[in-house]
């Protein structure tokens, strides 16, 4: 193979950045509004505190998110979205759509079990 397609890997840049499925939610939420780690996982339903806070931690070391801490009692933190996190909102809108124009197509692959998780894949 040539050096020049070796150089060339499409999306290996991007799913570095987005290499499971709960910071594409992540960046989702925090594309309607700023929220609270509490508001997060709320919405995450089955992500433990644990990888929430590792999640967030890689987003905020890649520059997607930024962490705001109020100095007040109790304790108040916020997440929002760097201006390289909301240049994913229309890729992460366009998955959006994509998944509802062909939810019933999804829907039926999962009940037969054909269809895996795409991080299987990678």
């Amino acid at each position: 193979m040539s050096k020049k397609l070796v150089k060339f890997k499409p999306l290996k840049k991007i799913l570095f950045f987005l290499d499971n499925k709960y910071k594409f939610e992540i960046i989702y939420y925090l594309s309607v509004k700023k929220m609270r780690f509490g508001e997060i996982r709320e919405c995450l339903e089955t992500i433990t505190q644990q990888l929430l806070t590792k999640q967030l931690k890689d987003m905020e070391k890649n520059n997607l998110i930024l962490r705001k801490e109020y100095n007040q009692f109790p304790k108040k933190v916020e997440y929002s979205l760097t201006t390289l996190g909301k240049s994913l909102e229309p890729f992460v809108n366009l998955m959006q759509k994509w998944e509802k124009d062909n939810s019933k197509k999804i829907n039926n692959l999962l009940k037969k079990n054909l269809l895996d998780s795409i991080y299987d894949y990678y």
